[in-house]
């Protein structure tokens, strides 16, 4: 299994023999603006360019789109990505806006498991502000939806379990998602984004810090850093809590580093 950290949410995934890319934005920074009602960190958005030509990335098998903010899915990526290739979604209505874009060939994960040759992917629910109300009215005002998924991923071809926890806090579901599928290698998307300022929608470095400490036994990986302009939450940062509460099993990829199990 390998997984290829490409940049914010944007990666690859290498499991039981098939090669999956997950969340794609392609657009050059600051292609888009800063997003409202937060402390932002940068003029706009993505807030750092991309390590490598995006066309690079298209040789997959299958595309996972765990929810459709322009950080995950970008009119760059829906402009050059191939519309027949085997492309998963979360529910109906983000296949129905796919398909509006010309994907021909979407899939909607389940929690029940949906099988791809040896590999099993199952949807985990998140909390991407959907459970905090003052973010449930901003999403409003904006016009966004809130929804968002993550991914176990599942073979006998594999010895390890990954689960890609996806946008969301720290919050009982993961905790049981954990306890469930007892994933060996844990994708967290760590930058503390928030939205609006104050209410956390990603992992902080306190969640973090918990979800280490939970699955003290399964390797946990930092993604979604050091891209979105609302972010608060750093590598630096995550680094500094590695070196002062002596957590062993946290990875911090660069963009562009590949990591292997």
């Amino acid at each position: 299994m390998k997984f290829e950290q490409y940049r914010g949410a944007t990666s690859t995934v290498e499991f039981a023999g098939k090669h999956f890319l997950i969340d794609p934005m392609f657009a050059p920074a600051f292609s888009y603006p800063q997003i409202p009602f937060t402390k932002n960190c940068a003029k706009g958005n993505p807030t750092v360019d991309v390590p490598l030509d995006p066309i690079k990335l298209l040789n997959y098998d299958a595309l996972i789109v765990t929810h459709l903010h322009f950080d995950h899915f970008d009119e760059d990526a829906i402009r050059v990505l191939p519309k027949d290739r085997l492309t998963f979604v979360q529910s109906l209505t983000n296949k129905s806006v796919l398909e509006h874009y010309g994907f021909t060939n979407v899939t909607m994960l389940s929690e029940e498991g949906t099988k791809y040759g040896d590999i099993i992917l199952y949807k985990t629910s998140c909390n991407h502000g959907s459970l905090d109300p003052m973010s449930n009215d901003f999403y409003q005002k904006v016009g966004l939806d809130n929804d968002a998924m993550g991914v176990v991923f599942k073979s006998p071809e594999e010895s390890k379990v990954l689960y890609l926890v996806g946008d969301t806090v720290w919050y009982d579901k993961v905790e049981d998602n954990i306890l469930k599928y007892k994933p060996d290698v844990i994708v967290v998307n760590a930058a503390g984004a928030e939205f609006p300022e104050n209410h956390p929608i990603i992992m902080n470095v306190e969640d973090v810090e918990k979800i280490c400490r939970f699955a003290s036994s399964s390797t946990i990986v930092a993604s979604h850093m050091d891209a979105v302009s609302h972010a608060t939450v750093s590598r630096k940062d995550l680094q500094k809590l590695i070196e002062e509460k002596h957590i062993t099993n946290l990875l911090i990829p660069s963009d562009g580093q590949v990591l292997s199990f």
